[in-house]
């Protein structure tokens, strides 16, 4: 978002000094390059799921850098960065809001944990009656928060990415090749982690797929505790069952001496 000028110096200066703008270009190669490979492994199996990624990425991107280039064109932020009016103070606190990814992927997991555990915890306090279920939509659920995340990062590295280039422009950020190197660098490194989460999130759902053993373990144990425990209750409801058909068939056998009536 647009800064001022001591804030810039204050954030960018790690990235900037003490390096010449030949590393940084190599970096942003060899991070092209990493995310190049990783989408090549990604269409291999599925590459319907390529296009919907890099059109989130790109609707957010011009998105940004049409309404921050609208906002500079009309004076709405002074040379420092610092916004004018309540337009450009809502367009701060909406690329705030895209740029806290660490909030919205830590309320995403705490969805999930809470999803998750509360089944698990179900299923070992069922398993200790005998009654015990597996859990249902725990993939289901992991893959959209996985989506949801990745979708953050995503957008996020291009809202970064169009305030590097408007604010570069207009002066709102330090519009040195060098600075604009860095935080573009830094846009694209906010890009890795979406990209590299939504490549292994499976979008087809698996046919034939076997459970591995580790979750065959855990049933199998589960079924063994639940029978430890559920043996003295399942013993005495025999024994009285046992019971209750030998007393029925004391009352229905014949006295002795006693023979059937014949029907003519």
């Amino acid at each position: 978002m647009p800064l001022g000028h001591a804030q810039q110096e204050h954030v960018w200066q790690p990235l900037c000094c003490g390096a010449p703008l030949s590393d940084f270009l190599v970096v942003t190669v060899g991070v092209l390059c990493f995310m190049g490979w990783v989408l090549n492994q990604k269409a291999k199996g599925e590459p319907e799921a390529i296009f919907p990624m890099w059109l989130a990425f790109f609707v957010a991107f011009f998105a940004s850098t049409g309404v921050l280039g609208w906002a500079g064109n009309a004076g709405m932020f002074g040379f420092d960065g610092v916004p004018r009016n309540p337009v450009a103070q809502v367009i701060v606190r909406g690329a705030e809001w895209f740029l806290a990814v660490n909030d919205e992927s830590a309320l995403l997991l705490g969805i999930l944990a809470m999803f998750v555990l509360s089944q698990w915890c179900a299923y070992l306090a069922a398993g200790a009656s005998g009654a015990a279920r597996r859990s249902r939509f725990v993939v289901f659920a992991w893959k959209w928060v996985a989506l949801f995340i990745a979708k953050a990062f995503i957008s996020a590295s291009a809202v970064l990415l169009g305030i590097v280039l408007v604010g570069s422009y207009y002066a709102w950020l330090n519009p040195e090749p060098l600075n604009v190197c860095a935080n573009a660098m830094t846009a694209l490194l906010l890009l890795i982690p979406g990209v590299a989460i939504f490549c292994t999130v499976p979008l087809k759902k698996a046919e034939g797929r076997t459970v591995s053993r580790r979750v065959r373990r855990i049933h199998k144990w589960t079924r063994l505790c639940s029978t430890a425990l559920a043996a003295p209750a399942l013993r005495h409801v025999a024994t009285l069952h046992g019971g209750l058909s030998r007393s029925r068939r004391r009352r229905r056998a014949p006295l002795p001496g006693a023979y059937p009536q014949a029907h003519w």
